[in-house]
């Protein structure tokens, strides 16, 4: 994981030095919380009636206006947010940004889980769809993040739940970004999963186009 700083001074960043071992102890126990057996699929149920029985989730829609920018003017070393960005999330996802990224106008929306799901539930319930290109996400995350640059409240859930985007690579496989505000840490964490590699929990929120 690399982390990336904002406009921060040099003591706090030797204060910090020592949180990769939380971060990692934080995402470790994530993973064991979501590995959730599914009881459907022992029960011969599909995950498309399960998807059905579950009550409509809470949705909202958001409105993403952005300019052209330079990718390193905000997921470099000198942006203006603390970041801490994971490798997985450089090599397959940051990788293949634009280094001036086009400009976005398009509207999300947000909806809430009502229920611990993989990605492929939530695809198959229409959730996250459409995905989102990689210049698309990023644009999407910097103008987000810019709004609650400290983990003040508001679109983005900063109680270290997993905010979820699922981006399409022109040349790879679909990829689940987590965007997580680091509670007690500081920054926002960006980290890239393979599909169905994480069970998400109820609350956690995803963003979908459209």
């Amino acid at each position: 994981m690399l982390r990336v700083r904002g406009n921060h001074n040099k003591e706090r960043q030797r204060m910090m030095k020592g949180t990769n071992g939380l971060e990692w102890l934080a995402d470790r126990w994530q993973s064991v919380a979501t590995a959730v057996p599914r009881r459907f699929e022992n029960r011969g149920v599909s995950g498309g009636e399960v998807i059905a029985a579950v009550t409509k989730p809470q949705t909202r829609s958001i409105v993403v206006q952005t300019e052209p920018f330079a990718k390193d003017s905000f997921f470099g070393e000198s942006g203006p947010a603390e970041l801490c960005i994971w490798d997985n999330f450089r090599t397959q996802v940051l990788s293949a940004v634009s280094e001036t990224v086009p400009a976005f106008r398009g509207t999300l929306t947000r909806t809430e889980l009502e229920e611990h799901m993989g990605d492929s539930e939530i695809f198959a319930n229409g959730t996250s769809r459409p995905l989102l290109s990689p210049d698309d996400f990023v644009a999407v995350v910097r103008d987000l993040i810019s709004r609650q640059p400290r983990g003040e409240r508001g679109i983005l859930l900063t109680n270290g739940d997993a905010n979820i985007f699922h981006v399409q690579p022109e040349d790879g496989p679909v990829v689940a970004v987590r965007g997580r505000w680091r509670v007690g840490l500081g920054g926002w964490s960006l980290r890239a999963y393979g599909r169905d590699d994480v069970r998400w929990l109820k609350g956690h929120c995803v963003f979908s186009r459209g």
